[in-house]
This record gives C-alpha cells, sequence and structure tokens, in this order.
C-alpha cells in the first residue's frame, strides 16, 4: 500500500504477482499469515487523494480465483476512492468547524461574564442614583 499512496497511482495485481504484494503489506509474520489467510488471488489497490494529497489508500481483493479484476474494476475502485477521498476530507472540515464553534462559545463565556461585572456596577450606580433623585426616570439621566 506504501507504493501506491508514495507514487499516487493504482495498481492492479493477479494470481502471479499477488504473493509478492502482500507479503510486501505484512508488518510482521502474524500478519503475514493473517493477510495470506485471506486468499487472495486478485486486487486492485488505489490511493485516496485530496487535493494531490494522499490520505491513504483502498485496497480491494478476491480470493475466488475465477474472479480476476481488470481495468474497467481499476476504474470503479479510482472512482469509489475518490468518494471515500472527499467523504474523509468533508469529515475532517465538519470536525474543524465543531472544534471552531466550541472555541467561539467559550469565548463568548469569558466575554460575556467579564462584561456582566462592569455592567453590574454601572447597574449599581444607576440604581443609586435613581434613589438619589426620585422624581427622575432612567431614560431622562
Amino acid at each position: 500500500m506504501r507504493s501506491v499512496i508514495e507514487s499516487k497511482r493504482p495498481i492492479a495485481r493477479r494470481a502471479g504477482d499477488v504473493r509478492q504484494y502482500v507479503e510486501s503489506l505484512a508488518q510482521g509474520p502474524e500478519h503475514l499469515q493473517a493477510l495470506l489467510a485471506t486468499g487472495v488471488t486478485s486486487f486492485v489497490a488505489v490511493p485516496l487523494l485530496m487535493r494531490g494529497q494522499p490520505l491513504g489508500a483502498l485496497f480491494l481483493g478476491s480470493s475466488t480465483p475465477s474472479r480476476v479484476f481488470g481495468q474497467g474494476d481499476l476504474r470503479l475502485a479510482e472512482a469509489l476512492a475518490d468518494r471515500a477521498a472527499m467523504a474523509i476530507e468533508n469529515a475532517r472540515l465538519y470536525r474543524s468547524s465543531v472544534y471552531a464553534t466550541q472555541l467561539r462559545d467559550q469565548v463568548l463565556g469569558v466575554v460575556a461574564h467579564d462584561l456582566r461585572n462592569p455592567l453590574s456596577a454601572i447597574l449599581v450606580q444607576l440604581s443609586a442614583l435613581q434613589a438619589s433623585r426620585p422624581g427622575v426616570r432612567t431614560h431622562d439621566l
């Protein structure tokens, strides 16, 4: 998968080339055993790209010997990868906007609290002025 991500180019492999590629994916002996146990005989791997930058890769494999991926499957996988990359980017943007909204609300909470103290003092002074001049209404001041 690393080669697909780094090259930003899709690949398709058939029976003879699959084992070597699967071995390159393995992150250790147990992982290799698990990958080989899937019995993949054909696959396509396509990069997930957003604005030319790789986000990951999509791997579609077949363990049915009669099912061999071809160019049509590769085009379909690329279209699916484009949609998946868009969904990932939209999720990132949404998370970022939620975080920004939370920060804004925190700042507004602090500002509102800080403004209440001076406003309270002004209201106390206003009440004192009104009490000292009983005939004067608030809007006359």
